[in-house]
Parts: structure tokens; sequence; C-alpha cells
């Protein structure tokens, strides 16, 4: 088993000097209307970056990163062992 990860490079503009998502950026072609809930349009975040336990799913959310602007690089860890450990109060 492997566990993956994201390496994310964000388009010019859309965080500022922080690090932090600039609140009123927007991908090309994003429309609000589009991802509208009960409580109207909402507008663009970007999506969460984790670790991923299956591989097809960190390419969707790379893909999904990548349809955004966003520059991926999907990474994988060696594989992961595991051992067994104690299930009383001290493990």
């Amino acid at each position: 088993m492997r566990v993956y990860r994201l390496n994310v490079a964000y388009p010019e503009g859309s965080h500022d000097e922080h690090g932090l998502p600039v609140l009123d950026w927007q991908p090309f072609g994003w429309v609000p209307d589009q991802y509208a809930h009960d409580d109207g349009p909402r507008p663009f975040s970007w999506p969460r970056v984790h670790a991923y336990l299956s591989l097809s799913g960190v390419v969707k959310r790379a893909n999904l990163l990548r349809s955004f602007g966003a520059t991926v690089e999907v990474e994988s860890s060696k594989p992961v062992e595991w051992e067994e450990v104690s299930s009383g109060d001290n493990p």
C-alpha cells in the first residue's frame, strides 16, 4: 500500500504574498451559478489538498486542480508497512 500527496503550484495572482488564497480570484471560465447552493451561488474556493490512499482519488483531485489552472505533481510514498499494535490501554 502507498500513500499519495499532491505538490501544487497555484496560478499567479490566486494567492497573496503570505500564501493565502485571494478571496475574489477565480479561474478562467468559472461560472458561479453552475455551483449554486440553497443559499445562492458561492465564490470560487480551492479544493482541499491532503493525503490520499488511492491512486484514482489523487489523480481525480490533481485533474480538478489542473482544470482551475494549477500545476500539479502527484507524489507517492514508498510502500507502507503496517505493524500489529496491542489494543490494550498501553500499546
